[in-house]
């Protein structure tokens, strides 16, 4: 054991002793919905389901820096993935780890990279964690450091190896997630790896330029088009881009998108 590290392995083992012990925590996804548009963004987070589970996740605080660390620093101790976790591949384990480096479970993976903890996923994807590797809504790294909008994270998946296009459970991508944000650096990037920015998603059939528009977010819209965003797209409603705008009160974006379309119009006569 290296003893000058040995206070942050206590502390990531400590870590994912409550993940463990938090396995009915629910990380949250856009709306699948038009009628619940805008997308509440501050909803995807991981929370306890009940007052009584958080008194009994936040009671395990102190009890987790003892037992975590003699839990975890037992090298033959193989981590068993949750039973109710869908996973491309099962999590690299601490045993597998290159010498002096503790590998980070998944689920701590997804939460880093929801939270932008770059250092804590390049830490996993350097211990064999699978940069493709799913949630059980389907949600890979991507997705997640994409929505809050971590451009240096997503920079550092994208080189792993990270897919653009693969769809969470509702059809959605990592495109769709990061175009209901306003990071500007993290759409450029997902649009410069070539991401797909007419896909659909698989229940309401929304696109990334409904999303944004939904949003009202102007700037994510123009960018959208620069990139051959389809504005006569509909949803199963009927509903374009523009109407998710209007609807929401996105008067700017609605008619700026109105334009636009009066114009392909003209030009294509």
């Amino acid at each position: 054991m290296d003893y000058l590290s040995w206070p942050y392995d206590l502390w990531l083992c400590a870590l994912a002793f409550q993940v463990d012990l938090a396995l009915s925590f629910k990380a949250c996804q856009p709306s699948n919905s038009a009628q619940e548009f805008p997308i509440n963004r501050s909803t995807m987070t991981y929370r306890p389901k009940s007052s009584l589970f958080k008194l009994a996740y936040f009671s395990t605080l102190s009890l987790a820096g003892l037992t975590g660390f003699v839990a975890c620093g037992d090298s033959e101790q193989k981590e068993k993935p949750p039973a109710a976790q869908k996973v491309a591949t099962s999590p690299t384990m601490a045993s597998e780890a290159p010498s002096n480096r503790i590998a980070i479970p998944f689920n701590i993976a997804i939460e880093a990279a929801l939270n932008g903890h770059e250092e804590t996923v390049v830490q996993a994807l350097e211990t064999g964690t699978d940069p493709n590797q799913i949630d059980d809504g389907g949600r890979t790294l991507l997705m997640v450091s994409s929505f809050n909008g971590h451009s240096k994270t997503v920079k550092r998946l994208l080189d792993a190896g990270a897919k653009l296009d693969t769809k969470d459970l509702s059809g959605r991508t990592a495109l769709m997630y990061a175009s209901t944000g306003t990071d500007i650096p993290t759409i450029s990037l997902l649009l410069e790896h070539k991401a797909q920015v007419n896909l659909v998603d698989g229940e309401e059939q929304f696109s990334a330029i409904m999303f944004a528009a939904a949003e009202g977010n102007k700037e994510v819209v123009e960018l959208l088009l620069q990139n051959g965003a389809d504005i006569t797209l509909v949803d199963i409603d009927g509903e374009s881009a523009e109407l998710f705008a209007r609807n929401n009160g996105h008067i700017e974006v609605a008619d700026f998108l109105k334009s636009i379309s009066e114009q392909n119009q003209l030009s294509s006569k």
